[in-house]
């Protein structure tokens, strides 16, 4: 199988929301949408996205 390689990104913000702590999540995975295979003729996924929001109370 031939090599490959992908992009990801992530970002994360830690305040406040109503005096309860929150963090806020936000990534990117295969930014390029590349195409490959982990294991032959199985092909993963192209880009996606993912937000996350937790709150502490």
């Amino acid at each position: 199988m031939p090599s490959y390689s992908v992009a990801d990104m992530s970002a994360v913000y830690r305040g406040q929301l109503y005096k309860s702590p929150m963090t806020l999540s936000l990534a990117a995975n295969n930014l390029l949408d590349k195409r490959y295979d982990v294991v032959r003729n199985y092909p993963m996924p192209g880009r996606s996205y993912r937000i996350t929001l937790q709150i502490t109370i």
